[in-house]
C-alpha cells in the first residue's frame, strides 16, 4: 500500500511537470514559429553568409572577414553544413541549445527551489528569450550566448545540490563557450568568481573545496572549449577570441605571428596586408566609436524604456535582492540566531550577481540594439526563483488554500506584465514616440501575422532583390551588397566579390578609412566585374543621418551622369551634411566620390523608371528603398 502511494505521488508530480513544461514551451514555440518562417535580413544573414563562405574554403581574415565571433560562426557553420545555405539551419541549432538551457534551468530550480518557482522562472525565461521585442528574427549571438549561460549556471547549481562532478565539468564547458559568442558572456563567469569569493569569506566552503570546484570547471572548459583553439591554430584563421589576451603568455599566439600550415607560408605578405586592412578598418574599438557618436544622455532613455518593458524579470530579481539581503542581515545580526542560511539563500549571491552584471553591460555600448537585453531577462528570471521560493514556502506553511492563492496571484502578475509583450507595444522603445493611434508593433501577435503572410508568399523588398539577382545570374557569379542587408546574399544564394561583404559602420568610421574602403571596392569591382551591385540605402547607426549612397538622388530623380551637375550637387550636399549633421559626415560623403563616379560610368540602374522620389530618397514598388545596378 505504501508503495502504491509512492507511485501515485510520483505520477502526480510527473504529470504536473509535464503540464508545466508544455505551458513553458508554448511562447517558446510561438517565437520559434516566427523565427523559422521569417528569414533574417541583418545579423542572421551575416552569420549565415560568413559560415557558407568559409565552408566553401575561404580563409578567415584573408578572404572572409566575418562580423560574428568564433562561437556564433561555428554554430552557423554547423547549421549551414546540415541544412544548406539558409538561416533555418542555424536557427534550429540555436533552438536546440535554448531548449537545453531552459530544460536544465527548470530541472535545477526544481531541485533546489521547488517545482512552482521552477515553473514560473522557466516560463519567464522562455517567454522573453523568444519575444520578438528583443529576439529580432533569431540566430543572433545573444541568443546563443544566453542559452549557454543558462545551461552552465544551471549545471553548476545541480553540482552544488548533488555533488556530482560531471555537472561541474559540463558547467565549465557551457560557461567557457558563452564568451565565444560575445564578450559579455563573461557575466556568468564573473558572477561565479564572486560566488567563490563569498563562499570563502562567509566560510560556506573551504579553500580546498573551492579549489576542487575550480579544477572541475577548468577541466570542462579545456575539454569543450579547447578544441576551438585547436581549430583556429590548425586552420590558420585570423580570428580573435575573448580569451586570447589572457592566454597569450601560456599558449601559442594564434594571431598573425603564429605558426601556419606549410601551404600558407608563401602567403605571408597577404596575411600581413589583411591584418593591416583589418586594423585600418577598425579605426578604434566598436565601443569607442559608438560612444563618440552617441552620448549616454541619448542612450539612457532608451535603456530605461527597455527596463520598463522587461519589468517582470527585472522586478523578480530586484525583489530577490531585497529578500536575500534581509535574510542575510538577520542571520548575521543575531548572535544566537536560529536562522541558518540554506543553499537557496547562498545561491542568490551567484544568481543576483549574474543578473546585475547583465543589467550593467547594456550600458557599455551606446548602440541601442534590442537583442542586447536578452541576457538580463534570462538571468533575472533565474534570480527571481528565490523570491518565488520564499513566497511559496510561506504559502505552504499556511496551508493548501494559501498555496493555490499564491499560485493564482503569481499567474495574474505574470499575465499583467507579459500580455503587453505578447500583444505588442504602442510606443517605440528607441524614440519613445507613438507608432500611431491603435497601432501596435514588436509583439508575438504582429510577428505571427508576419510569419503567416510570409508563408503565403508575401515577401519583403530585400528578398525580392535577392531573388532577382539569383534568377539573373549563374551560381558561379558573385555580387556585392552595400550596407547592412547581408540577408540579400543568402536569398540570392550568391557570394560577394569583396572580403568585407557587408558594412554597418559607415557613419562611425573616419573618412580616411572609408576612402581606402572605396578604393578597394573599385579594385574588386574592376577585377571581378559583378553583373549586379545593390545599394541597400539602409539608415544605420546613428539613425539621424541619411544613407551613404552609391548614386544620390533629389526629389526630381536620380542625379544625371553629368560631371558638372554631379560636382554642383556634391558640393552643396557636403555643405548641408557639415551644417546639419557634422563636418565628419561631409568628409565621409566626399570619401566615396571616386566610387560613385565608378558606379555611374560602369553601371546602370535597374528599373530606373519605376522609382518615385521624395525628400527621403527614391522608392520603387519592386525593390522598395533599394537600388540595383546592372553592369553596362
Amino acid at each position: 500500500m505504501k508503495n502504491l502511494k509512492n507511485i501515485d505521488k510520483y505520477m502526480a508530480i510527473s504529470l504536473r511537470d509535464i503540464v508545466f513544461i508544455i505551458i513553458i514551451l508554448v511562447p517558446f514555440i510561438l517565437g520559434k514559429y516566427c523565427e523559422f518562417n521569417i528569414p533574417g535580413p541583418f545579423d542572421s544573414g551575416s552569420n549565415v553568409y560568413s559560415a557558407k563562405h568559409i565552408l566553401e574554403g575561404a580563409q578567415i581574415g584573408i578572404e572572409e572577414d566575418p562580423s560574428a565571433q568564433v562561437g556564433t560562426l561555428l554554430m552557423n557553420m554547423l547549421g549551414v553544413q546540415l541544412f544548406g545555405f539558409n538561416d533555418l539551419g542555424p536557427k534550429i541549432v540555436q533552438g536546440f541549445f535554448q531548449l537545453i538551457g531552459l530544460g536544465l534551468m527548470y530541472y535545477s530550480i526544481r531541485r533546489v527551489f521547488g517545482v512552482l518557482p521552477a515553473f514560473f522562472s522557466a516560463f519567464a525565461a522562455g517567454f522573453f528569450i523568444s519575444a520578438p521585442l528583443i529576439a529580432k528574427y533569431g540566430n543572433v549571438k545573444e541568443q546563443f550566448m544566453t542559452a549557454f549561460m543558462l545551461a552552465g549556471i544551471a549545471l553548476f547549481v545541480l553540482y552544488l545540490k548533488t555533488d556530482k562532478r560531471i555537472f561541474a565539468v559540463l558547467a565549465g564547458g557551457f560557461l567557457g563557450w558563452a564568451p565565444l559568442f560575445k564578450i559579455t558572456g563573461f557575466s556568468a563567469i564573473g558572477a561565479l568568481a564572486v560566488f567563490f569569493l563569498s563562499s570563502l569569506i562567509f566560510r560556506w566552503k573551504t579553500f580546498k573545496q573551492l579549489l576542487t570546484h575550480g579544477a572541475l570547471l577548468l577541466a570542462g572548459f579545456l575539454i569543450f572549449a579547447g578544441p576551438v583553439w585547436i581549430w583556429i591554430n590548425a586552420s590558420g584563421a585570423q580570428i580573435s577570441t575573448p580569451y586570447k589576451s589572457a592566454l597569450v603568455r601560456v599558449m601559442p599566439d594564434f594571431g598573425s605571428d603564429s605558426p601556419v600550415p606549410e601551404k600558407q607560408k608563401s602567403a605571408g605578405d597577404v596575411d600581413k596586408q589583411a591584418e593591416a586592412e583589418k586594423k585600418e578598418e577598425s579605426a578604434g574599438s566598436y565601443v569607442e566609436r559608438t560612444r563618440k557618436t552617441r552620448s549616454y544622455s541619448e542612450h539612457a532613455p532608451v535603456v530605461f524604456r527597455y527596463y520598463g518593458l522587461l519589468i517582470l524579470p527585472i522586478g523578480l530579481a530586484a525583489v530577490s535582492i531585497i529578500l536575500a539581503k534581509i535574510r542575510f542581515l538577520r542571520a548575521w545580526l543575531s548572535k544566537k540566531s536560529s536562522i541558518e542560511l540554506s543553499l537557496p539563500d547562498k545561491l542568490t549571491v551567484l544568481l543576483v550577481c549574474w543578473w546585475l552584471l547583465d543589467m550593467a553591460l547594456v550600458w557599455v555600448s551606446t548602440r541601442p540594439y534590442e537583442q542586447y537585453y536578452i541576457p538580463l531577462t534570462a538571468s533575472g528570471a533565474f534570480a527571481g526563483a528565490y523570491v518565488l521560493y520564499r513566497i511559496f514556502e510561506w504559502c505552504r506553511g499556511k496551508g493548501r488554500k494559501f498555496t493555490v492563492g499564491g499560485f493564482a496571484a503569481s499567474a495574474a502578475v505574470f499575465w499583467i506584465f507579459c500580455s503587453p509583450i505578447f500583444a505588442g507595444i504602442s510606443q517605440s522603445p528607441y524614440s519613445g514616440k507613438s507608432y500611431g493611434e491603435g497601432v501596435k508593433r514588436k509583439g508575438y501577435i504582429q510577428r505571427m501575422e508576419q510569419a503567416s503572410t510570409h508563408r503565403q508568399g508575401r515577401i519583403a523588398p530585400w528578398e525580392i532583390v535577392g531573388l532577382f539577382i539569383k534568377n539573373n545570374t549563374s551560381p558561379d557569379q558573385r555580387t556585392y551588397v552595400w550596407g547592412w542587408y547581408p540577408g540579400i546574399y543568402v536569398k540570392a544564394q550568391r557570394l560577394s566579390v569583396c572580403k568585407k561583404a557587408f558594412q554597418s559602420d559607415m557613419h562611425t568610421l573616419p573618412a580616411s578609412t572609408l576612402e581606402k574602403m572605396a578604393d578597394n571596392f573599385i579594385r574588386q569591382f574592376e577585377k571581378h566585374k559583378p553583373k549586379y551591385i545593390v545599394d541597400s540605402r539602409k539608415r544605420h547607426f546613428p539613425h539621424d543621418r541619411p544613407p551613404l549612397e552609391f548614386w544620390p538622388s533629389t526629389p526630381k530623380g536620380f542625379l544625371p551622369a553629368n560631371e558638372r551637375a554631379v560636382q554642383s550637387y556634391e558640393k552643396a550636399y557636403s555643405n548641408v551634411l557639415a551644417e546639419r549633421i557634422e563636418p565628419e559626415e561631409a568628409e565621409r560623403f566626399e570619401a566615396f566620390s571616386q566610387l560613385r563616379e565608378y558606379i555611374r560610368e560602369n553601371y546602370q540602374i535597374v528599373d530606373k523608371d519605376g522609382y518615385k522620389f521624395t525628400n527621403t530618397g527614391p522608392r520603387s514598388k519592386r525593390f522598395g528603398q533599394m537600388v540595383v545596378f546592372r553592369r553596362k
